[in-house]
């Protein structure tokens, strides 16, 4: 390879590193040179994609990969926020100083970091490198137009009740973030890290682009930072497949899924899909525990109209279903919509309830509280007989959207032309 080196920094969880390994993958497609720098419960799955993968020692004991085992929903305990921002914190100075110095020994062209990644940033602000924000989703951004994120999953609101509404959010949310950063100030302050620029966007993002996947059609904000650029989907499911083709039951499919973390909400998911499929006979329904280490594993268990499996990979397997019940992950959403599938959204945690606000608002599935209640029942029997005609359209937008060359044209000004035709 002789083209740049882009250097692609994320946590070692799916719905963040996923993303990085899809845009790193078209990198060296187009002849550039790329490293992976990402936790050790990933480098197997980043060198089995020929990506070159480095670890920082100071990740090697597993610490970033147990951050999102919480016991339970994070965001119902402050204690439990603070504490994982603390661990997160105490990292960012040595991760930053490993950075500056392997990127001094051989600089990047440019640095692609997910938007956790905050001493990739601090490590590219100290050498003068450019380097791109992933922000995944992109409501994380603070817009100030529209509903905030974060806030139990609040849709548009018209007139100025609406309008005072999202001006107090907004409001909020700042005062939170400020009083976060007063918490960690002397952590923050021997950093150099602020939470503001002058121009009053966010820090921890890239003022050079930062790039998101999804639609403007399935955002509520209407403004976004400079450089901002909603790609649509590049899909990639890094794992293995061995989902084998469907057989001769000719009854709707039905995935249910929680994603690759929230192990305290599986144990609920597994009783109340079963009690669900009790209810409806007529339905399969395929469970995915999101185990990705035992990806191509036979069913753990088939029971009546409910087959259980370690892993169900998003891409391509989204084909062999009718519908899907999911968690409001980023990636399961946009895979599901990307499919033409109809989803019952069952937020759990983080960024899961404005998706599923999102899902619900524009007419592309659901909300629900649980896998097995009166209205779930009600709900799946008619996205099943009939999916939202909305679904189509943002099916087709998403087909249509050439996301490797929107997020590389971002890239051109850093890298200059790809190496390869």
């Amino acid at each position: 390879m002789t083209g740049a080196l882009i250097s692609f920094v994320a946590p070692p969880y799916a719905g963040h590193l996923n993303p990085i390994l899809a845009i790193a993958l078209a990198a060296l497609r187009r002849g550039h040179r790329v490293e992976v720098i990402t936790g050790p419960g990933k480098i197997a799955t980043v060198t089995r994609l020929g990506l070159p993968a480095h670890c920082p020692p100071m990740l090697a004991d597993g610490i970033l990969e147990a951050m999102p085992e919480t016991p339970g929903n994070i965001f119902r305990n402050p204690f439990r926020i603070l504490a994982q921002m603390r661990q997160g914190v105490s990292l960012i100075a040595p991760l930053r100083d490993h950075l500056i110095a392997r990127w001094r020994a051989d600089p990047p062209a440019c640095i692609l970091a997910d938007f956790t990644a905050v001493p990739a940033g601090l490590a590219a602000g100290a050498l003068c490198l450019p380097w791109v924000t992933l922000a995944n989703p992109a409501f994380v951004l603070e817009t100030h137009s529209g509903p905030p994120a974060y806030l139990g999953g609040l849709r548009p609101l018209p007139g100025p009740i609406g309008r005072l509404r999202d001006r107090t959010g907004w409001a909020a949310m700042g005062a939170a973030k400020s009083i976060l950063f007063r918490l960690f100030g002397s952590d923050f302050r021997a950093l150099g890290l602020t939470r503001l620029r002058p121009d009053g966007t966010e820090a921890i993002y890239s003022p050079h682009a930062i790039l998101c996947p999804g639609l403007p059609e399935i955002e509520f904000a209407r403004s976004w930072p400079p450089g901002t650029r909603l790609y649509g989907h590049l899909p990639l499911t890094p794992e293995a497949t061995g989902l084998p083709p469907p057989g001769p039951d000719t009854r709707p499919n039905v995935l249910v899924t929680f994603g690759t973390h929230l192990p305290w909400a599986k144990a609920a998911m597994v009783g109340q899909t079963r009690a669900l499929a009790r209810r409806l006979p007529d339905v399969a329904f395929t469970l995915s525990l999101g185990d990705a280490a035992r990806a191509g594993e036979p069913p753990i268990e088939r029971s009546g109209n409910v087959t259980l499996r370690a892993f169900v990979p998003y891409q391509p397997e989204l084909s062999a279903f009718d519908a899907v019940i999911h968690h409001g992950g980023t990636g399961i959403t946009l895979a599901t919509l990307a499919a033409g599938l109809p989803a019952l959204v069952c937020p759990q945690d983080y960024d899961q309830p404005d998706w599923a606000a999102r899902i619900a608002h524009f007419g592309l599935g659901h909300r629900i509280r649980r896998i097995d209640g009166n209205r779930t029942v009600r709900l799946l029997r008619a996205v099943l007989d009939a999916p939202p005609p909305a679904l189509a359209p943002i099916a087709e937008r998403l087909r249509q959207t050439d996301a490797e060359a929107i997020i590389f044209a971002s890239l051109a000004p850093f890298l200059g032309p790809d190496p390869l035709p």
